[in-house]
C-alpha cells in the first residue's frame, strides 16, 4: 500500500491564502455594518446641527424696541398697525376704556402679523390701546398709548343735528315813507343752532332792499324773544337773550353730514369733502356729531 504525500509547498500556500482572505472577509463585514450605521450617524449629525442652529438663533432677550402703533377707526371698528420690530415673532394687543390706565387693560389678542382690527367696539365710545412685541425670551415694553373715539352712526349724528335745532320765525315787512301803509308776510320758520355759543342759521331769506318811498326788512324771533341778525359770508349770526342747546364745534372728518330744512321736512346727505359745492343752506356735522360750520346759498362752508 502506497501513501501519497502532499507536496511540501501546499500547506504553506493554504496558510498564506488564509492570511490574505481573512482580512478581506473582515473588511467586507465591516463595510456592511458601516452601510447600516452611516444613516444613523447622519441622522444624529443632522439633529446636532439643528440643535446648534436653534441655539445660535434662539433669542437671548426680549425685543428691545416697543412698537410704534397708530390707529384708524369708524363707528364699528378700530384698526391698529405698526412697523416690524426687530427680534419680534408675535405681538400682543392690550385695550382699556378711555379713562383707564395700562394697569387696568386686558390682553385683546396675540398675533404674528403687524395689523389688527378690533370689531368689538361700540359707536361713539372711547378706547385706549397698547401694543407689545414678543419672542420666546419675553416681551418688550408696550407702545405709547393710542387713544381713539369711535365715530357715531349717521343716524345718531342726524338726531343730534335735528334735536339741537330751534325753529325761529323770519317775518318780512315793509312800510311806506310816511308810515301810512305797513305790510307783513307770514312768518317763515327757520332752524337756528347754537354753534359753540354763537346763534346761527343759513341765510335763506335775503333782506329786501329799501327805496326812498318804502322801507323794508326782516324781523327774527325765537318764541317771544327778538333776535338781531348780522350777515356774514351768506349765513346769519344772532344776538339776543335766548337759550338754545350748545352744539359742540369740531373739525371736519373724512366724511360729514349735511343737514338742512326743506319746507317742513329735514333733509340730509353724507358728503366726502368740505369743499364747495356742498348742499346749500345746510348745517355740516362731522362723524363725532360736532358742528363744522354752515353753507351759504352757493354751497360754500363758513365756520
Amino acid at each position: 500500500m502506497s501513501i501519497h504525500r502532499l507536496p511540501p509547498w501546499l500547506p504553506l500556500s493554504l496558510a498564506g491564502l488564509s492570511l490574505v482572505l481573512l482580512p478581506a472577509a473582515y473588511m467586507a463585514g465591516w463595510l456592511g455594518d458601516l452601510g447600516q450605521v452611516k444613516p444613523a450617524l447622519a441622522a444624529i449629525s443632522r439633529e446636532q446641527q439643528m440643535a446648534q442652529w436653534h441655539q445660535a438663533h434662539e433669542p437671548q432677550e426680549p425685543p428691545v424696541s416697543a412698537p410704534e402703533a397708530q390707529a384708524q377707526w369708524t363707528d364699528a371698528l378700530v384698526t391698529l398697525s405698526w412697523p416690524k420690530v426687530s427680534g419680534a415673532t408675535s405681538y400682543t394687543i392690550y385695550r382699556a376704556a378711555s379713562d383707564q390706565p395700562l394697569s387696568q387693560a386686558s390682553p385683546l389678542a396675540k398675533i404674528s402679523n403687524r395689523s389688527y382690527t378690533d370689531t368689538t367696539v361700540a359707536a361713539g365710545s372711547g378706547y385706549t390701546y397698547w401694543v407689545a412685541a414678543d419672542n420666546s425670551a419675553g416681551q418688550s415694553a408696550v407702545s405709547r398709548a393710542v387713544a381713539v373715539h369711535t365715530y357715531l352712526t349717521w343716524a345718531a349724528v342726524l338726531k343730534i343735528g335735528e334735536g339741537d335745532a330751534r325753529m325761529g320765525n323770519a317775518t318780512a315787512w315793509s312800510t311806506s315813507a310816511w308810515g301810512l301803509i305797513t305790510r307783513q308776510s307770514a312768518p317763515a320758520p327757520m332752524p337756528i343752532w347754537n354753534l359753540g355759543g354763537t346763534l346761527m342759521t343759513p341765510d335763506r331769506m335775503a333782506s329786501p332792499s329799501s327805496t326812498w318811498f318804502t322801507k323794508r326788512g326782516i324781523r327774527w324771533r325765537l318764541g317771544a324773544a327778538r333776535l338781531s341778525p348780522e350777515a356774514s359770508g351768506g349765513v346769519l349770526r344772532f344776538t339776543g337773550s335766548v337759550s338754545i342747546p350748545d352744539l359742540p364745534v369740531g373739525q371736519a372728518t373724512s366724511e360729514n353730514l349735511a343737514l338742512w330744512r326743506q319746507g317742513s321736512h329735514w333733509t340730509s346727505a353724507v358728503v366726502e369733502s368740505t369743499l364747495a359745492p356742498l348742499p346749500p343752506n345746510a348745517l355740516i356735522l362731522n362723524q363725532n356729531g360736532q358742528a363744522v360750520g354752515m353753507t351759504n346759498a352757493a354751497g360754500t362752508l363758513h365756520p
